[in-house]
C-alpha cells in the first residue's frame, strides 16, 4: 500500500501537535519544569522532555495565534 507523502507544512503541524501531546502528559509529573529548572531533571528523557516544553512555550513563529508574541 503506498500512502501520498504529506506536505512539510502538514508534517510540521504533526510533529507539533505530537510534541504537544507528550509535554502535556507530561505535566503531572514530579519532574516537569521549564527553563533551567527543567535541566535539572535526573533522566535523560526527563531532561529532553522538559526541553522540549520549554521551547514550545517560549519560542514563537509570526502567525503562530500567541497573543503575547
Amino acid at each position: 500500500m503506498t500512502t501520498a507523502r504529506e506536505s512539510d507544512i502538514d508534517y510540521l503541524r504533526r510533529i507539533e501537535r505530537l510534541a504537544r501531546e507528550v509535554t502535556s502528559s507530561a505535566a503531572v509529573e514530579a519532574w516537569f519544569a521549564f527553563g533551567e529548572r527543567g535541566q535539572l531533571a535526573e533522566r535523560p528523557l526527563e531532561r529532553a522532555i522538559n526541553e522540549l516544553a520549554t521551547h514550545l512555550r517560549m519560542q514563537h513563529v509570526e502567525g503562530d495565534g500567541c497573543v503575547h508574541h
